[in-house]
């Protein structure tokens, strides 16, 4: 994944979740993505502790991207094809 990428992923990621402004286009391209991923046999979880708080991380192990992160990026496809910019 590039930084652009990376970059694009989190603005999105943090303006649905703390503004609530994500265009409704790309909150359809997300919530289709999230789907796919989340059903998929290369999503791994990784259980890792933060101020002494347990939380689950997602990566993908094709790519290595985060998730969700990786979803909120409309410049990056999934690398085994199933979904695309």
């Amino acid at each position: 994944m590039s930084i652009s990428e990376m970059i694009e992923g989190w603005t999105n990621y943090i303006r649905s979740r703390k503004y609530k402004s994500m265009s409704p286009e790309i909150e359809e391209i997300v919530d289709e993505r999230s789907k796919v991923c989340g059903e998929c046999e290369y999503l791994t979880q990784k259980p890792i502790k933060i101020f002494n708080r347990e939380i689950v991380k997602y990566r993908c192990s094709i790519c290595g991207c985060g998730f969700p992160m990786m979803v909120f990026s409309m410049k990056k496809d999934c690398p085994k094809g199933k979904w695309k910019r």
